[in-house]
């Protein structure tokens, strides 16, 4: 056999080619990889602005066909697809060839909801626009008016990222320590006052620094419904790049510690105000989590325009396969650009920014007594012009922003501001308007109760993000691409590792498995598995993901060394120095025992490869079979020959949920040797 091997100087390119292809080999190759890690088959990204619908058929045709029109799979390949500026035609393209090809599509038709955002995306111009850098998004747009009736929720909020611009630990020292007691104690002294928080992983740091008097507290203002764990994961996951398996995992992760530590903070409504785009899927896996309303905000502009001036803000978001309404999830989108103060209270930035009392900025006009009327018909009025555009009675207005709240002054800053206005709004008849603190199951509850039969069902997903003009969030769908692969290869290595571990029950090996757990799930943070973190974070991702990975591969040997009852340990042949570096074979004496562990419900047959010393010949012996079929190779390693050893390649069949041995032995004379020829090594 002759094998032609051609080294390239450029070698970077592969990495950037294999993306789109990680999450279509990522369940093809779950079992354990003690003997070798296939590369998958890559497939040449290149985006342009300028792709024509035959690119993206081309394109998708090629992915079909390796999922072999696996549905699940399918989802993750759309979200993969390059965007263009007019990203409506892809969207065309993409379900001509679904209907040809998959037939899943064929179900969506018996989809009975009355807003289809495939339909709805064909109709809307997307010509350029402002988005959300203008004083106000909704010109014209008349209040609610004084005739009816309007309940108001305030609800405080901080949006807390486990790293962005700083790392997880640094941010939790800095800036959500404090904010998470000072919003805590606010609450425990001001019996009216409420508010919501989303991120376990950060709770739970907070959570073990505290003594028993702290936390009988929260335990208190969860029952009396002041204080609300809203979603409730581990962090506040990324739509597009995530798996579902770690998607799950980082739900799971959250739940389970608060029904561990704080059974009264179990989620009810979802929350999704910084992920770049919306998935379904996500509300999907809320509902199977039990929550029964979910509160979004990034949706395109032109999207969130159209919907919001047609009153369907408030929607019931249905999957594209249900026929039903089974799986309808209550939902509601802010109107508005953004998730802060200045975005929430209404259509007229230059007047909400007014209200940012928290900013302590030049903008902010405080409220006094001789003010105080003028100040609360104004906000007044921009409340009611975001009621104009719901279908109840009810709305709420976010206070807050990122890592809001890490000075007690912030806090009393809009306490002491918003209580005399909502004290002047209640007291005025005229107004007819009630203004009180809530929670977002409380806005949720008022709307299942006076309102959910106004509320249309909505059928699709939220993606590409825009947020102004054409500029579409869609570049962290490929960018770093290295630590989307590491975080595939620890989804791999994780469920591989729980597997092993629920045969063996090794328990002192349950809190680094948990640790390993919990590392996965921040990375779906979504400034984590995107890749919109700064340069130092990203590395403090990579460190917190390789030190998962090798301590999922130290559980494993355990496993197997317990599951085999053997004296010695076991180990990888492929290892890594530190994150960054490249995978490498450990190189083998001859006479070793190799086993594989094939975790999946099904048989499989691959080739695995292992590097021999180069004055070693060995043979491969299976435990049935006797001696394989094998072949001696070059060792060649990312364009580097290796001299002082070879790869032995054989073929490999190990049955479903099970180990396999093979023993290596020595021999003479290898009966297949390939033959090499070099190209390009200059």
């Amino acid at each position: 056999m002759m094998v032609r091997f051609y080294l390239r100087r450029r070698r970077h390119l592969l990495v950037a080619a294999m993306l789109i292809t990680l999450a279509l080999v990522y369940y093809q190759a779950i079992y354990v990889q003690l003997t070798a890690i296939d590369s998958p088959t890559s497939i040449q990204n290149n985006p342009s602005e300028n792709l024509s619908d035959e690119y993206y058929a081309t394109l998708l045709r090629g992915l079909l066909t390796q999922m072999d029109k696996n549905e699940e799979l399918a989802h993750l390949a759309r979200l993969s697809l390059p965007t263009a500026k007019n990203t409506h035609k892809a969207a065309a393209a993409e379900r001509r060839i679904f209907a040809d090809q998959c037939s899943a599509v064929h179900d969506v038709s018996h989809n009975k909801a009355s807003l289809q955002v495939t339909s709805l995306i064909e109709e809307l111009p997307f010509e350029i626009g402002h988005g959300g850098k203008t004083q106000s998004i909704f010109p014209g747009l008349q209040p609610l008016p004084l005739e009816e009736r309007l309940r108001v929720l305030l609800i405080p909020h901080s949006h807390c990222d486990p790293g962005w611009l700083d790392t997880y630990t640094s941010y939790y020292t800095r800036q959500v320590r404090p904010l998470l007691t000072n919003l805590y104690e606010w609450a425990r002294d001001h019996s009216d006052f409420t508010y919501v928080y989303a991120e376990v992983s950060f709770f739970k740091l907070w959570w073990e620094e505290q003594g028993e008097e702290v936390r009988e507290g929260v335990r208190k203002l969860l029952k009396e419904g002041r204080f609300e764990f809203v979603q409730g994961g581990w962090v506040q996951a990324d739509e597009a790049n995530t798996h579902y398996f770690a998607l799950f995992n980082e739900m799971l992760d959250g739940h389970d510690w608060l029904k561990a530590n704080l059974p009264e903070a179990m989620p009810k409504s979802g929350w999704a105000i910084d992920p770049f785009g919306l998935s379904p899927t996500m509300g999907y896996v809320n509902k199977l989590f039990g929550l029964t309303g979910m509160h979004i905000d990034r949706v395109h502009y032109r999207v969130k325009t159209h919907l919001a001036v047609n009153k369907h803000i408030e929607f019931l978001w249905r999957q594209s396969w249900d026929a039903t309404g089974e799986t309808d999830m209550l939902t509601h989108m802010n109107p508005f650009p953004g998730y802060n103060s200045e975005n929430t209270c209404g259509p007229d930035r230059n007047v909400c920014e007014r209200f940012t009392f928290y900013n302590r900025n030049g903008r902010v006009t405080k409220v006094t007594p001789e003010n105080t009327k003028d100040q609360s018909e104004l906000i007044l009025s921009q409340w009611r012009k975001k009621a104009a555009l719901h279908r109840t009675d009810t709305i709420f207005i976010e206070l807050g922003d990122d890592f809001t709240y890490t000075k007690k002054e912030f806090v009393a800053d809009i306490y002491d501001n918003y209580t005399p206005l909502m004290k002047y709004i209640n007291s005025e008849p005229s107004l007819n308007t009630e203004v009180k603190w809530g929670t977002v199951t409380e806005y949720f509850d008022h709307v299942r109760a006076h309102g959910v039969d106004k509320i249309p069902s909505l059928s699709g997903d939220f993606f590409t993000y825009a947020d102004k003009d054409a500029d579409y969030w869609s570049g962290y769908f490929t960018s770093r691409p290295f630590y989307k692969n590491l975080d595939r290869m620890l989804e791999s290595a994780l469920r591989r590792t729980e597997i092993l571990f629920s045969f063996t029950r090794l328990e002192s090996s349950l809190a680094d498995l948990q640790t390993a757990r919990q590392a996965l799930s921040l990375f779906q943070h979504h400034d984590g598995i995107t890749g919109t973190s700064v340069r130092k974070v990203v590395d403090d991702y990579g460190n917190i993901l390789y030190n998962a990975y090798q301590s999922c591969n130290a559980i494993t040997a355990l496993a197997i060394q317990h599951l085999l009852n053997h004296d010695t340990l076991f180990s990888p042949i492929i290892k890594r120095a530190r994150f960054n570096d490249y995978d490498r074979y450990e190189v083998l004496l001859g006479f070793q025992e190799l086993v594989l562990a094939n975790t999946l419900p099904r048989d499989t047959q691959s080739v695995r490869l292992v590097a021999v010393q180069a004055d070693r010949s060995v043979a491969i012996r299976g435990e049935a079979e006797g001696h394989v079929e094998q072949q001696v190779e070059p060792r060649i390693e990312y364009g580097e020959v290796i001299l002082d050893s070879n790869y032995v390649v054989f073929e490999a069949e190990v049955p479903s949920v099970s180990l396999k041995t093979y023993q290596m032995e020595p021999v003479t004379n290898p009966k297949a040797v390939a033959k090499v020829e070099l190209y390009n090594t200059d």
